[in-house]
């Protein structure tokens, strides 16, 4: 009974008007505590990127253009004065609403949102019906005084016409002054929020609904109005068409006149675009207006926003060619009727060339890094990771400093509002030679790289299908191939020379036609310099700069641009040498691979890095009472230097290694030539004999507390000698009789012997310098092994790469 008696109470509740009170208020104070928590956030994520281009409004200031912005709106006449902007005595009522809709973002609740949408409507409405009814009676007093006849009450009406137009003017308004405030409104997300949660005010009808979607209409005007700023023209001519004239109209007056601040301001809020031009009606971009009257600081402003723009202008070669291209920069740069400014304005564009390639290299860097990834678990228990990977980060790295500088430069530049100084101090500072020779450490690394993965693709255990599972993705994000993106730092360090050289190349203004004008009071041409730049051109040049005056006889970064182009040239010319060496040194390391195959008593050599340095043949005795048999003497290189001595044993010709001596127990090396008598009494055969004097291993002794240490060498010297026939006197018959023993091979050769040892004698003079540094100046009697420096090659240039790059990362 209880239970029944309660429903029924419950159901006379729901019923009654007090329900919807209460059902109101629970929304309320729901909504209140949800909107700042959670729901704030996630309608503004969804909608942010509207809300802030909306913020930036119409291509009109709000100070100057308020008659070109009424009538772009249409704004009714009864609100307008004189002048064709707002009179004084309809602002307030307008100011009224636009603080009405202020408050949309400042409330919780979609109900209280839609309430400050109506009152802004309302508000609106109101203005123009007490406006009309004062031109009404203002029209009825007339016809009183003219006629005499009686006064008339006339109802005033207000079409949605005239409410549109003036609702759109609120808005902006509530915009402007938010960004004044320092605010940040969102209307989009308000609107979006009232729509999905479908709340109407009580007893509405289905108004507020209407109002809230007219509102809706008008943030979509003014957002249409803004795409189509962006180009191309619309070809109607609507408002959207209207807004595109008037933008770009006031975008080129402004460039010629050199205002910065309403350049900027259409540029930057407004994003009109620096070189676009119309053909209908016919109409100059804003960079040809800044160049027609040689506005430089200016035009170098239009030229870095336009390369910033990458939405227009794809970072890459087709992008670069719409941008710099005759249609673009270099075309309208041609609007400067003074010589030194074209050549400037020349020299500005060929360095913003240069910040975007470096800026596209960056870009491929990023987007390798986020391909490649964190290291995951299960690529933990190797180092291949490592050996692909391991330099991503740090090119990154550089290549983010050098943009930095290159963008900081230029930035510094226009807000100084002056012409590009300074570009070429990056080219020739630190950070862009750090960038090119830590790439110069990565030749063995990318080459090693590029093994693995030729290994890996030839695999076929579970590991390697798991990593090549792997590349395939990280191939997919990049859309190349990823042999290409780690070798592409290497390319990118090779071209940096012929980007200093077309930035030399326009600094000098050798693009014109007077390549043999003479610069200032000196006989230096642009001719000269593109054919032979030096130190003592760009100081003479220098000179003349300091004296000019304010018109100036070269751009005025050439002299640095000239020490760049020549610091570039040699870092190239370094970085092609090292490739090179590093060349030579994998035919060479193919090579000893070759020899060495399957030659017994050398198995263990080619388990570790090594490659041949020199290769000979001679005669030699390779054990003692041994009479003398040609060999092959191999001179090597890699983690333990070493000299192998190689025979053939029987008519097969199987290689067998006699001798091995290592570098670290050569004392000594002499060459003398010798005569002796040959196979025929009346012949005396002239030698090549080089004896190679040997000590003994240092022994290693243990120390009072167990530790281990070298002792001093053995001073027992052994000798081995080697000989190659030079040639024969008093005799016809030739020397080929004295190598008929010899079974198969090559015969001696005295000259590749002699050459063999002039090389061995460098190797050993190159680890002799570098044990003693290893070895941090130790003294005469401690000298480090030859075998422990090249083993220790590896980590000594991975310290020098980490010397090289801390600087400039700190």
């Amino acid at each position: 009974f209880r239970d029944a008696q309660l429903a029924k109470s419950e159901a006379r509740f729901v019923e009654s008007e007090d329900f919807d009170d209460v059902k109101e208020a629970l929304n309320a104070v729901v909504l209140s505590k949800l909107w700042p928590t959670v729901l704030k956030e996630m309608y503004h994520a969804e909608a942010r990127a509207k809300d802030v281009q909306i913020a930036k409004g119409l291509p009109f200031s709000w100070e100057a253009d308020q008659k070109e912005l009424c009538a772009f709106l249409n704004l009714p006449k009864i609100v307008l004065g004189p002048d064709g902007a707002v009179k004084p005595e309809a602002y307030p009522g307008i100011e009224q609403a636009a603080h009405a809709l202020h408050k949309v973002s400042g409330v919780y609740t979609p109900e209280s949102k839609a309430s400050a949408i109506v009152k802004s409507r309302k508000q609106v409405v109101k203005l123009l019906t007490a406006l009309s009814r004062e031109q009404d009676a203002s029209a009825a007093a007339e016809r009183q005084r003219g006629r005499g006849a009686g006064r008339s009450r006339k109802i005033v009406s207000v079409g949605e016409d005239e409410v549109a137009p003036c609702l759109t003017y609120v808005i902006l308004l509530a915009l402007h002054r938010a960004k004044v405030q320092g605010d940040q409104l969102s209307f989009h997300a308000d609107v979006q929020y009232i729509r999905d949660l479908r709340v109407h005010l009580s007893n509405d009808s289905g108004e507020t609904s209407a109002y809230v979607d007219m509102f809706f209409a008008m943030l979509c005007f003014i957002d249409e109005c803004r795409t189509e700023l962006r180009g191309p023209r619309p070809l109607q001519n609507t408002n959207e068409a209207k807004a595109f004239d008037a933008g770009y109209q006031k975008l080129q007056a402004a460039a010629r006149e050199g205002h910065w601040e309403d350049t900027r301001r259409l540029v930057e809020e407004n994003e009109l675009r620096p070189l676009f031009k119309t053909k209908d009606p016919p109409q100059a971009s804003a960079l040809e207006a800044a160049c027609s009257s040689d506005q430089q600081g200016l035009a170098l402003y239009l030229m870095y926003n336009a390369a910033l723009d990458t939405s227009v202008y794809p970072l890459g070669s087709r992008g670069n060619v719409d941008l710099f291209g005759d249609g673009g920069c270099n075309g309208q740069l041609k609007q400067f009727e003074n010589r030194a400014s074209l050549e400037q304005g020349l020299y500005s564009m060929r360095a913003l060339e240069m910040l975007r390639s470096h800026a596209f290299y960056t870009e491929r860097l990023i987007k390798l890094k986020e391909a490649v990834g964190p290291k995951q678990d299960w690529m933990m228990h190797d180092d291949t990771f490592k050996k692909l990977f391991s330099n991503v980060e740090v090119n990154l790295q550089v290549a983010e400093m050098v943009l930095k500088d290159m963008k900081g430069v230029v930035e510094n530049c226009i807000k100084q509002r002056s012409v590009l100084k300074g570009f070429a101090e990056v080219l020739k500072g630190n950070t862009l030679q750090v960038a090119i020779r830590a790439v110069g450490l990565q030749f063995d690394e990318v080459k090693e790289a590029t093994e693995l993965l030729a290994t890996m693709f030839n695999q076929d255990s579970a590991l390697w299908r798991q990593w090549k599972e792997y590349l395939q993705g990280v191939e997919q994000k990049l859309g190349m191939h990823i042999y290409a993106a780690l070798s592409e730092p290497l390319q990118r360090a090779m071209r940096y020379k012929e980007e200093a050289k077309a930035l030399l190349h326009a600094a000098a203004g050798a693009s014109g036609t007077k390549r043999d004008r003479k610069i200032g009071e000196t006989d230096i041409t642009p001719a000269s310099i593109m054919e032979r730049p030096s130190l003592e051109i760009a100081e003479e040049l220098e000179a003349v700069i300091a004296k000019a005056g304010p018109e100036e006889p070269c751009v005025y970064d050439l002299p640095d641009v000239i020490r760049a182009h020549l610091k570039l040239e040699a870092e190239t010319m370094r970085l092609n040498e090292r490739r090179r060496e590093y060349e030579e040194r994998q035919k060479a390391a193919e090579r000893a691979h070759k020899l060495l195959d399957r030659v017994q008593g050398a198995e263990d050599v080619l388990e570790r890095p090594v490659w041949l340095v020199s290769e000979a043949t001679a005669l030699c005795a390779t054990t003692e009472g041994e009479a003398e048999k040609p060999v092959e003497v191999l001179l090597l290189r890699g983690t333990r230097p070493e000299i192998l001595i190689c025979s053939s044993v029987g008519v097969s010709g199987r290689k067998v290694c006699d001798r091995r001596i290592k570098l670290s127990t050569v004392a000594a090396m002499d060459a003398q030539a010798e005569e002796r008598p040959g196979a025929d009494a009346r012949a005396e055969v002239h030698y090549l004999t080089i004896s190679i004097h040997m000590r003994a291993a240092a022994k290693v002794e243990e120390g009072p507390g167990g530790e281990k240490k070298e002792g001093e060498p053995d001073a027992a010297i052994e000798v081995l000698v080697l000989r190659a026939p030079l040639g024969q006197r008093r005799s016809v018959i030739g020397i080929e009789s004295l190598l008929q023993p010899i079974l198969g091979g090559p015969p001696p050769d005295a000259n590749a012997l002699q050459k063999l040892v002039v090389e061995a004698k460098m190797l050993l003079r190159e680890l002799s310098t570098r044990g003693s540094l290893a070895a941090g100046g130790a003294p005469q009697g401690s000298s480090v092994g030859a075998d422990d420096v090249e083993e220790k090659r590896t980590s000594l240039t991975s310290v020098r790469r980490r010397e090289l790059l801390s600087p400039a990362l700190d």
